[in-house]
């Protein structure tokens, strides 16, 4: 069992987790109504992710309407104190669909599968056991 503290920002009021692809830090909103997790094009783009094969393309609905998006293989992805390697992700530009924010995606239920996730929201903590 892990213990992880989060603050609440008042104004989106979202749970923001550290997480890892590769090791460089990315920023995720945990989002527990989320299917998949999601994380933008551009910060894959910059670890040297490359889109010419993604695994494959499908169209996903997001609150901006139907978009296309790839999913491609990430090496490893760490957060929550899991480490998934060989994890398939959903990724699209997040700033040619209108979407500006201060995370780099979500983190979906496809990553929480198998655990027991436990939100605390008035001692702002998560318990997470797998």
């Amino acid at each position: 069992m892990t213990q992880f503290s989060f603050a609440l920002d008042c104004d989106e009021d979202l749970i923001i987790v550290q997480s890892w692809v590769e090791g460089y830090e990315v920023r995720l909103a945990l989002d527990t109504a989320a299917t998949h997790t999601v994380i933008d094009f551009n910060v894959l783009l910059m670890l040297g992710y490359s889109f010419d094969s993604p695994l494959y393309v499908t169209n996903i609905e997001t609150a901006n309407g139907v978009i296309e998006a790839n999913i491609v293989e990430l090496t490893e992805l760490n957060t929550l104190g899991i480490s998934k390697q060989h994890f398939p992700v959903l990724t699209y530009d997040f700033l040619r669909h209108g979407i500006v924010s201060a995370y780099d995606g979500v983190l979906g239920l496809d990553f929480l599968r198998n655990t027991v996730l436990t939100i605390n929201f008035q001692q702002q903590f998560i318990v997470l056991q797998s």
